[in-house]
């Protein structure tokens, strides 16, 4: 490229490479009308496009006709999960591989096996036609809250309704072999949405924010939209990792009466603690029979940790004490640690 690193020339070049006539970009607003014959449809085009943070606008350029497919920030992303579903596919990829590059949509309620058709509404419907721009004759999954998965192809594309045949259906094997409910502390910024995004990869089916002694944060009447918010987060990374249920994210609790539900509700209740020295994870996760399913509570201190009365408290009324290490852990880290070992312990030894 030559010389120093010029944002005003890259744009030039990407503007010049995708075929504006004046080859020119700059406030992120496009100059120009689109000339086809000087488009190039490259890889490194689309990356420079992506570092200047232009997408959003062309996408909108395009929805006003101003510029053609090729700027459609989500056309790869639809080819990429085509081609995975197609013939075209590597030999190698399995059928898991293959439905993990389609769109997961949940779906309240059964499908029967003997349905071949459904109906997708609402903001389902507009998720799909207006933000994944998806088309005719592309794949995607709905789980239904039987925990099966069929395979549809859509027929028709609208902003109220996409409709879709069911071309297979399968049970969901992708929730883990313990039901875990997680009560974290309530943490300040976005350490609450990082620690609900992981635990949901990590297999938690339940959530519950829990309001302790150093929690800073207080969530008072429920009205401040955070635990909307929260839900939507786990509703993505359910689809994004392949579960079989959407995990709930519960209205806040205070500690004691989170441990007075979970020691009644659950056959272990884990309380990691930095001052615990001898309570060793491991050591309490040999005594657990994955095979049964079992319901496990996890307690997670918010960024001042768990105080020795809360540790107290807990122990008397069965709690375990457990220590992660000789490293103090971060509380948006903490859950996601527990999660990843009984994941090890259940499915990977």
């Amino acid at each position: 490229m030559g010389g120093p690193f010029s944002v005003r020339g890259e744009t030039e070049r990407v503007g010049a490479a995708e075929g504006w006539d004046n080859g020119k970009v700059g406030g992120g607003r496009a100059l120009g009308k689109w000339n086809p014959a000087g488009a190039e449809n490259t890889a490194g085009v689309f990356l420079l496009r992506a570092r200047f943070g232009i997408i959003r606008e062309a996408a909108m350029a395009r929805s006003a006709g101003e510029v053609p497919g090729e700027a459609d920030p989500w056309r790869r992303r639809r080819e990429g999960a085509a081609k995975a579903t197609s013939g075209n596919a590597p030999q190698n990829m399995t059928k898991k591989c293959r439905e993990t590059a389609m769109t997961r949509l949940f779906i309240d309620g059964r499908i029967e096996e003997t349905t071949s058709s459904w109906e997708i509404t609402g903001d389902e419907a507009r998720y799909l036609a207006d933000v994944l721009r998806m088309r005719p004759g592309e794949e995607l999954v709905l789980c239904d809250s039987a925990r099966i998965d069929h395979v549809c192809e859509i027929v028709s594309v609208a902003k109220a309704l996409v409709a879709v045949s069911i071309r297979d259906r399968h049970p969901n094997g992708n929730e883990p072999k313990f039901i875990a409910t997680v009560y974290q502390g309530l943490a300040k910024g976005e350490r609450m949405d990082l620690s609900i995004q992981k635990c949901v990869e990590l297999g938690m089916t339940r959530y519950v924010p829990t309001a302790c002694s150093r929690s800073i944060v207080k969530i008072k009447d429920g009205k401040d939209g955070k635990r909307d918010r929260w839900q939507t987060i786990a509703l993505e990374a359910a689809r994004q990792c392949g579960r079989g249920i959407v995990p709930k994210v519960d209205a806040p609790m205070s500690f004691a009466d989170a441990l007075k539900e979970a020691q009644a509700e659950h056959d272990v209740v884990l309380l990691p603690w930095e001052e615990e020295k001898d309570g060793k994870l491991g050591e309490v996760l040999e005594n657990v029979d994955f095979g049964a399913c079992p319901r496990i509570a996890v307690f997670i201190g918010p960024e001042g940790g768990i105080s020795e009365e809360e540790a107290k408290l807990a122990e008397s009324m069965g709690a375990k004490l457990v220590t992660l290490g000789k490293r103090i852990l971060r509380t948006e880290t903490a859950a996601p640690a527990v999660l990843a070992m009984l994941v090890f312990r259940s499915e990977l030894e």
